[in-house]
């Protein structure tokens, strides 16, 4: 499966799961009889990544959201448990223009 094929199927394995069991239900393994425990392990790593994609968009939600709120990037960072110049790092420069210019 080419790597866009594999993007798209998980957009679609996306889609069919709700919010509240999506993590438990995508770590949960999927080996059927048939499937060599090689196609299991892939399949769970794919999951894995899919999710690290999931939490990655939601953090930069809430991160937009507490720099268009006024909150510093300090208390962003603290919230996550890391540096204010890591969360930074990661961050500003997805940030649209004007919100860019807060909280300097």
């Amino acid at each position: 499966m080419s790597q866009k094929a594999g993007r798209a199927a998980r957009r679609v394995a996306c889609r069919d799961y709700t919010p509240a069991n999506r993590a438990h239900t995508w770590l949960a393994s999927t080996y059927v009889d048939g499937m060599s425990e090689r196609e299991d392990i892939q399949q769970g790593l794919q999951r894995a990544q899919l999710l690290r994609e999931e939490a990655d968009r939601q953090m930069f939600y809430y991160v937009q959201q507490g720099v268009a709120a006024g909150m510093s990037w300090a208390d962003l960072a603290e919230s996550v448990g890391v540096s204010r110049q890591n969360l930074h790092r990661k961050y500003a420069k997805k940030l649209p223009r004007n919100l860019r210019k807060k909280n300097k």
